[in-house]
């Protein structure tokens, strides 16, 4: 008998003598006993949890559990199939064969990368939907691979009134005759590359309960308008590939939405230049996007078209309680401040930026003398936002080092009386340390309400600390030397987060 049998043996004799004979029963048993128990006795609703976050294959195998578990896929309201391109026979009668004995209705519908068959007939993704639809479908993800033709959804999902999201990634998609999703409430649509204005027209119209439309790296649209009847609260708008939009050169994406409170615009605009209407309920706004000038027609006009753009950004947005700005539109404001800036006015009490080299510097200063209910400020210090303004000489001799001390302090006033957290988050190389340790010695010295300056620098940061020793590490630097600056708020502390 080795060390854990006498173990079990000696808790057992001593279990025994203050036990009856009922309640006499080894622990092997009863722990054995106490794990089947909660496998079998779990409730529906949490059986349902689990089996809708494995695939239909690894549900499927769940029926070895136990009787309970036996046939409890078929009765899950979820359901995830995936593919790899055109399914093989074996593979489509799987899915048919599932979606036939399944009992009950399907809440959410799962298909990944299945490929659209075309052999004359209808492929199988229709009939799926369709069964679907006849189930009560209310959350329905489609990522087909669709090359080379549009493809054509059945009629029947397109006047669904059970579906309340809908997402879908498909190179080409045509709409039906008729849209009518009366319960819609969130619907993302990516890598679509023909959906044109009246297709984005027919979605709004046919969605009235519509409040979240996600478009990523889609192509061919110009204009969005939401009437102020609509209920579309968030619309977010990102381009991943360099070719943007699909549109004329010149071309400009307009954006009319009274009701929307939240807008993200990031990634390649491509040719369009971004204008927006009546956008008077926003309450937080994200511009993380680019405009290269390869693909401004006047190559000459880039640095006047891209400050001319965001200028008119900023100033229809000037009320939102949030703003976000990647290093690409503080770049653009580097420009203004280099040269002159019309006064605007910011309401923002939270603004987050970007920061990418020194070239954002002057435009992050012209920012924060416009802020003047800011309180809360944050900078990403390692943003995936890698875009630069191109080819502007009035960059060559700018040179960031001490820059914030040779500002007046008066120039900021307003955000001295109101700031009250400061954040830097992400990685410090050389750039960033120099700018954030001036920066909060700058605020440190100034701020008078200040409660808090954090610095977060990311687990990638933390490793690199381990493996040179953190006394010689950067950011052992870095704290040192915040740690030492005078502070005019008496309740400012410094923390590491």
């Amino acid at each position: 008998m080795d060390y854990s049998d006498n173990y079990i043996s000696s808790s057992e004799d001593e279990y025994n003598s203050h036990h009856s004979d009922d309640e006499r029963e080894s622990p092997r048993k009863r722990m054995k006993h106490s794990y089947v128990d909660r496998i079998t006795n779990l409730p529906d609703e949490l059986i349902n949890h689990i089996l809708s976050q494995m695939s239909f294959k690894a549900a499927i195998r769940t029926q070895l559990l136990s009787k309970r578990w036996r046939y409890a896929w078929a009765s899950s309201p979820a359901l995830k199939f995936s593919g790899s391109g055109d399914l093989q026979d074996e593979e489509l009668k799987v899915i048919n064969n599932a979606l036939m004995l399944h009992k009950g209705p399907i809440i959410n519908l799962s298909l990944l990368g299945i490929g659209c068959l075309r052999d004359g007939i209808d492929p199988p993704i229709n009939v799926w939907v369709q069964c679907a639809v006849h189930k009560q479908i209310e959350v329905l993800v489609l990522e087909l691979e669709c090359y080379e033709e549009s493809y054509f959804l059945p009629q029947s999902f397109f006047v669904c009134d059970s579906l309340r999201e809908f997402s879908l990634n498909a190179s080409n998609f045509d709409l039906g005759y008729y849209v009518s999703w009366k319960s819609l409430k969130k619907l993302t649509l990516k890598s679509v590359r023909n959906l044109y204005n009246d297709k984005i027209h027919k979605i709004i119209s046919g969605s009235p309960e519509l409040e979240s439309l996600i478009l990523s790296d889609c192509a061919g649209f110009s204009r969005i308008i939401v009437s102020s009847t609509r209920k579309l609260r968030n619309l977010v708008i990102s381009h991943q590939e360099e070719d943007g939009n699909d549109v004329d050169d010149g071309d400009k994406l307009e954006i009319t939405g009274p009701s929307i409170t939240s807008l993200d615009i990031s990634g390649e605009m491509g040719r369009q230049y971004c204008e927006l209407e009546d956008v008077s309920s926003l309450v937080q706004v994200s511009f993380r996007f680019c405009m290269t000038s390869s693909m401004v027609v006047d190559h000459e006009e880039y640095p006047q078209a891209c400050q001319s753009m965001v200028l008119r950004l900023l100033r229809k947005t000037s009320h939102v309680e949030k703003l976000s700005l990647g290093s690409w539109c503080t770049q653009v404001l580097s420009l203004c401040e280099l040269e002159i800036m019309p006064t605007i006015l910011l309401k923002c009490k939270t603004l987050e930026i970007d920061l990418l080299n020194e070239r954002s510097i002057p435009g992050i200063a012209r920012l924060l003398r416009r802020s003047i209910y800011l309180e809360r400020l944050t900078f990403y210090m390692d943003p995936f936002n890698y875009d630069q303004v191109d080819n502007v000489s009035k960059f060559s001799d700018f040179n960031g080092k001490n820059y914030w001390k040779s500002l007046e302090r008066a120039d900021f006033k307003h955000l001295w009386q109101n700031l009250k957290v400061v954040e830097f988050i992400g990685l410090f190389d050389e750039t960033e340390r120099t700018f954030m340790a001036e920066f909060a010695e700058y605020v440190l010295d100034h701020a008078k309400v200040l409660e808090k300056l954090v610095l977060n620098p990311g687990e990638a940061c933390y490793r690199e600390c381990q493996r040179s020793n953190l006394r010689h590490s950067n950011l052992f630097y870095v704290i040192q030397k915040l740690l030492s600056y005078p502070r005019c708020s008496r309740q400012a502390s410094v923390l590491l987060m």
